[in-house]
């Protein structure tokens, strides 16, 4: 459950940024909790799976009533996140006007890409988005936390159970953020990660 909500408010993120007129900044998730390439590929097939359910669902159903979007369960869901993380405050619109203007194109060039030994940083091609902006939910493990940057990084999944000094703070260069959305990125990790990097700090 957490992270569809995870993935969810990245979704609502991307409107957000779309509202505020950032229309060709790149855009990043990293989904971090297996170091094993095979559980990695799994994971992205589900995510794929769930990505195109919510994209369809959002295409023929975002613009209906208030009402109505509450039958679609996946709009349901997005609401509830809006909700919950009191994004109507934060980006200065309603939840009609994210759903009927902003969400559908915001989320559609949304991409799932593995990134792991076989596929390298070769699936995240920032280069060649430099003009209307990567948008990409990356998955992967140790090659995501190697020395890789991913550009316009909003929300950090990750489980990892790690003491080790270094792996901890070469994850913490995951939390940097950029002007104009510093009020937006999320964070989700295990409360023993918590404790451990309160435990360094």
């Amino acid at each position: 459950p957490s992270l569809y909500e995870a993935m969810s408010y990245f979704l609502l993120f991307n409107a957000v940024r779309d509202l505020r007129g950032d229309c060709t900044d790149h855009r990043s998730m990293m989904i971090h909790v297996s170091r094993f390439t095979d559980v990695q590929n799994k994971i992205t097939e589900a995510v794929n799976e769930w990505l195109v359910q919510v994209k369809s669902d959002v295409l023929n159903y975002a613009a209906l009533s208030g009402e109505q979007r509450e039958h679609i369960s996946s709009l349901r869901d997005l609401h509830k996140v809006w909700i919950e993380h009191d994004l109507e405050r934060i980006s200065g619109t309603n939840w009609d006007n994210i759903c009927v203007k902003f969400l559908n194109r915001a989320i559609a060039p949304i991409a799932v890409r593995a990134v792991n030994q076989k596929t390298g940083a070769t699936s995240l091609d920032y280069f060649n988005h430099k003009d209307d902006g990567l948008r990409v939910i990356a998955v992967g493990g140790n090659s995501l936390s190697r020395g890789l940057t991913l550009e316009g990084l909003a929300v950090s999944y990750f489980y990892r159970k790690s003491q080790m000094y270094d792996t901890l703070l070469q994850m913490g260069r995951w939390f940097g953020y950029r002007p104009n959305y510093d009020d937006l990125f999320r964070i989700w990790m295990s409360e023993d990660a918590i404790d451990w990097y309160g435990y360094i700090t």
